[in-house]
């Protein structure tokens, strides 16, 4: 549903008159959007691109970084114990590797007229040639969303080194030539071109812009989906709370092998209700919010008998209240939290 696109400056090694804060952006940047791409690839969250004039640009400007001058940032920045110098070289041609967006469109050559951009200042410093880039970029952008009736919230560019972590940008300018690799498409010239999106150069930024519920109905029976969608929600729960918990201090959970099977026989992989309500339940059982909904699963009805312990390995059964129809069953173990399975409301069992 969602797709990245990323912006061919996040690549550009910095030139040699730049100061260190910008060479220690650059390292960040490419350490964080590496590790954010890999995880979102792994969960199917988003399709990502890249401009296939991006490996013709560094090259013409030198901006690949040189092994050399790579190896000294790193240990003047002290890096050298959290990362190596070929370690960057990888990832930028992981980066390299992402599909284009002209070849998603079968669109050879663009070329665009009269830009204006709001707000004004976004591209300031970059080199002119990654002004350009960014601007036929999200032109592009706007033809993919035309061609294939996409919505503009659901396109993100990831970028670096601009005032905010996270900025709309419109852009309104006029599509003056467009040659296409065949006649499957075609787009009126001159055409006018105005498209709002969001840029981002922080990836804890763009997990709170992620519509988890939205993510988790389009999953398409992916559990690494699924899991990806409540770890979104959750950051973003964690970060309004008045103090928010390290991300390294929350509870690990996992899925059981029965929770998918229950879920989609009540009606929670697809009902958009069902589905917010589920992830907020997730959340709080994680942050350890209104702890008040979840009580023992026991090992009879009566009041007095003790908490229902699992065989194999002494975890701790509860139930967590969804609403008053639904509760989420799960085991406490040494090692974190696991979701058993969402039942209705006289329904005590819990999958083993």
């Amino acid at each position: 549903m969602y797709k990245i696109y990323v912006d061919p400056y996040l690549l550009v090694y910095p030139q040699a008159n730049s100061g260190i804060d910008e060479f220690e952006n650059y390292i960040y940047s490419l350490i964080s959007w590496g590790e954010e791409i890999e995880k979102i690839k792994e969960a199917n969250v988003a399709t990502l691109y890249l401009s296939a004039k991006t490996p013709e640009i560094l090259a013409n400007i030198n901006g690949y970084p040189e092994r050399n001058e790579l190896e000294k940032l790193i240990v003047d920045l002290n890096l050298q114990n959290v990362i190596q110098t070929r370690d960057i070289l990888i990832l930028i041609e992981s980066f390299l590797k992402l599909p284009s967006i002209e070849d998603k469109l079968n669109i050879n050559a663009i070329l665009i007229d009269n830009i204006q951009c709001d707000p004004v200042f976004y591209l300031d410093g970059r080199n002119e040639i990654f002004v350009q880039i960014y601007y036929e970029l999200t032109v592009l952008i706007f033809l993919l969303c035309k061609i294939e009736n996409l919505a503009n919230k659901h396109q993100i560019i990831v970028t670096r080194y601009i005032q905010a972590e996270n900025t709309q940008i419109s852009i309104e300018c006029e599509i003056v030539d467009c040659e296409f690799c065949n006649n499957s498409c075609h787009v009126n010239i001159p055409h006018d071109v105005s498209i709002s999106l969001q840029s981002f150069v922080n990836p804890n930024s763009l997990h709170n812009y992620f519509d988890a519920s939205d993510i988790w109905i389009n999953a398409n029976q992916c559990e690494e989906v699924y899991k990806k969608a409540i770890s979104i929600f959750i950051a973003q729960k964690n970060k309004q709370l008045e103090t928010p918990k390290p991300i390294h201090d929350l509870t690990y959970w996992l899925f059981g092998s029965r929770l998918l099977k229950s879920l989609k026989d009540l009606g929670f992989l697809d009902e958009s209700i069902k589905t917010k309500m589920l992830l907020r339940t997730c959340a709080e059982i994680i942050l350890k919010q209104n702890m008040g909904d979840t009580h023992w699963l026991r090992t009879g009805k009566g009041a007095n008998n003790p908490q229902k312990k699992r065989k194999k390995d002494g975890a701790k059964a509860w139930r967590r209240d969804i609403d008053h129809e639904y509760h989420l069953h799960y085991w406490e173990t040494e090692r974190g939290i696991e979701f058993a399975s969402v039942v209705v409301h006289n329904d005590m069992k819990i999958p083993e």
